[in-house]
């Protein structure tokens, strides 16, 4: 059996403003470089993937993956295709 989970997000592009000082006393916001804006963005996805690497790693056991790959929660419901809805279903959010 083969189970595909879908994530859904959009995603939209456009000018690259960094506003410098505190959420409190924000400053002026400031066009970012092209090569600023892809150093950020390569840092913060290895970052999201570091986290959400050692998260699968420590609380992922291989039971949650059985569950997982059977494709029905505990009531034998045949989980939903979106990947979010399906773990909400299983309760693990």
């Amino acid at each position: 059996m083969t189970v595909t989970l879908t994530a859904t997000a959009t995603c939209t592009a456009g000018t690259a403003r960094v506003v410098p000082g505190t959420p409190e006393k924000p400053g002026l916001p400031q066009a970012v470089s092209r090569r600023l804006l892809v150093e950020r963005a390569g840092f913060l996805t290895t970052l999201v993937q570091r986290l959400a690497g050692g998260l699968l790693a420590t609380a992922w056991t291989e039971r949650h993956l059985d569950q997982l790959a059977s494709g029905v929660d505990a009531e034998g419901r045949r989980l939903p295709s979106k990947g979010w809805m399906a773990l909400r279903r299983l309760g693990w959010t």
